[in-house]
């Protein structure tokens, strides 16, 4: 998992790019632990990972580092499309998650693996996505993190 993979577009010949390339490579690799991404929301004891958070992270591990069943594992544990999840109430969520598995599909070519458990999970939640957003009587507000 935890091998770099980069290819050869992560070095350029400006410095200050690739510098920042790697940085952020390996930024993104020390959130990657056994069988989670971590950050300091879980580090602090009274978070879980949930479906929005790892979305740019996910995308830039499988760039630097093509760690393909590890990411099915990540997806697999925080996939609302199958069993209530943490965040399933926050409606973008849902299509974070959809996207990092796009992101993990393109990466990985697997479409065995897509198929067997992502791609009906994925017309699930599009759905009911779809449903919510075009309610007549929709209240969005603005969200924030702390």
């Amino acid at each position: 998992t935890g091998s770099y993979h980069g290819s050869s577009s992560s070095s350029s010949s400006n410095n200050i790019l690739t510098r920042s390339w790697y940085t952020g490579a390996y930024a993104v690799r020390l959130t990657m632990e056994e069988s989670r991404l971590n950050s300091v929301l879980i580090e602090r004891g009274d978070r879980v990972a949930i479906q929005g958070d790892g979305h740019p992270t996910m995308a830039a591990a499988l760039v630097a580092f093509a760690p393909y069943q590890f990411m099915e594992g990540v997806l697999n544990r925080t996939d609302s499309g199958r069993r209530s999840v943490v965040d399933q109430s926050i409606k973008a969520y849902p299509l974070y998650w959809c996207l990092s598995v796009m992101d993990w599909y393109w990466a990985s070519g697997s479409d065995e693996v897509f198929e067997q458990y992502f791609l009906e999970d994925i017309r699930k939640l599009l759905d009911a996505r779809i449903a919510d957003f075009l309610q007549p009587d929709i209240n969005l507000v603005w969200m924030g993190w702390d």
